[in-house]
């Protein structure tokens, strides 16, 4: 019998290798084996959630997606302590971008940036651009990032937040 580290291995190959549902069957046998991988458990079953997203996506199964979303979601606080934070976040991210687009290529509909209302005035998003327009960001005297740090482009360029 494999491991659970070995079937994921797999599974992230064939994925890469565009072979979803034998992807799946190598995350299936990961999943089923979690219960005794001991304390690398948490980072296996945040493993097995990610290749059942990519696999849902690559299939076309809402299901599948779900199920890997739900897996992050209901173990948060457990898969938060023993996984970077961004990266739980990000895959849950994923997950539900990936659901909406499954869930917007079956109803026929796309995404329309038009259809997205920023009240004036109104909304924490707006505020806040009002504010960047109003106080331009600065380095902190001591040539560190101020309050406000600014992203940086290639070649070490701080981009305009306004």
């Amino acid at each position: 019998m494999s491991s659970p580290e070995a079937d994921l291995k797999i599974a992230d190959r064939l994925l890469n290798e565009g072979d979803p549902a034998g992807a799946l069957r190598h995350a299936r046998r990961a999943q089923a084996a979690l219960p005794d991988a001991g304390p690398r458990s948490p980072v296996l079953l945040t493993r097995t959630a990610c290749i059942l997203i990519d696999c849902g996506t690559d299939l076309h199964s809402l299901d599948l997606t779900r199920e890997g979303l739900e897996i992050l979601e209901s173990n948060h606080g457990l898969l938060a302590r023993h996984v970077h934070p961004y990266s739980l976040q990000y895959n849950i991210g994923n997950a539900k971008k990936n659901i909406h687009d499954l869930e917007a290529a079956t109803s026929g509909t796309s995404f329309n940036p038009a259809a997205i209302s920023l009240d004036r005035g109104k909304g924490p998003l707006l505020a806040s651009i009002q504010i960047a327009r109003r106080r331009p960001i600065r380095p902190a005297a001591n040539g560190e990032s101020g309050k406000h740090p600014r992203p940086m482009l290639q070649g070490g360029r701080s981009a305009s937040l306004v």
